[in-house]
């Protein structure tokens, strides 16, 4: 025997449809948290978003104002709308403001730097696509063209690591590295232009350093990688601090 239950009220509730903005937002979202869309990654115009999604361009605004209320994306006039870094409002401000009260703080942030790449590294040997590998050879043609130009060179600089990062195919820790790239631009423009004019180091000789970093993961080779990219970045970190330990004294 059944018993009438009078639960319909209480239980169920009717299905509402989804709003246009809320499929957009889902969707952007999705394709940062697998990876798709990187911080720095720029979004294609509102018109060809709206073709894209087949929306009106009230429903994709509506959408790209919940996105960058989020903290997902950021619009600069003049130049696009760009993915932010996910850790950006809880790690990169804070951390500003500390940076900028005690500089000596940046070398403990390369640290930490120098610690995640290498996991990253042996992580890109393994785990290294093709597209992967074509966005580490392209950083570094870069690298070659700022010097036979004379350019310092710390924006390809960061992006041939980045692409390291990138390869390791672990969207948080992008974001995270990504964070502390942002942090350490003007540290990394410093410690270039020290180690080339007081550390003895020729601008050939630091492109040297990524081209066995670079050569290594396309070999798959993983102790080789490892300890290019170590003895990178332990040379880069010293002369930090020698630089900083040197401006203290002044």
């Amino acid at each position: 025997m059944f018993y009438e239950f009078n639960i319909i009220s209480f239980v169920f509730r009717p299905i509402k449809p989804k709003r246009v903005a809320d499929e957009i937002v889902e969707q952007v979202e999705g394709l940062i948290r697998s990876g798709d869309l990187k911080p720095g990654d720029k979004l294609p115009s509102e018109r060809e978003l709206a073709e894209s999604f087949q929306v009106s361009r009230a429903s994709l605004r509506e959408a790209i104002n919940r996105l960058e209320s989020k903290g997902l994306i950021v619009s600069i006039q003049g130049e696009g709308t760009f993915v932010r870094a996910i850790t950006e409002k809880t790690f990169e401000n804070p951390l500003n403001d500390l940076l900028s009260k005690d500089p000596n703080l940046l070398w403990e942030l390369m640290e930490v730097r120098k610690i995640l790449e290498t996991w990253c590294v042996l992580r890109s040997v393994d785990m290294a696509t093709d597209d992967d590998l074509k966005a580490l050879n392209d950083s570094f043609s870069q690298m070659e063209k700022d010097y036979l130009s004379n350019s310092t060179g710390e924006k390809a600089d960061a992006m041939f690591h980045l692409a390291i990062i990138a390869s390791a195919h672990n969207t948080i820790l992008y974001h995270i590295m990504t964070s502390i790239f942002n942090l350490l631009t003007g540290a990394i423009k410093i410690t270039r232009e020290y180690v080339i004019t007081e550390g003895g180091l020729s601008r050939e000789e630091l492109l040297n350093q990524h081209r066995k970093i670079r050569d290594a993961i396309i070999k798959r080779e993983r102790e080789v990688a490892k300890k290019a990219l170590e003895e990178h970045l332990i040379f880069i970190n010293d002369n930090f601090k020698k630089f900083l330990a040197e401006n203290r004294e002044k």
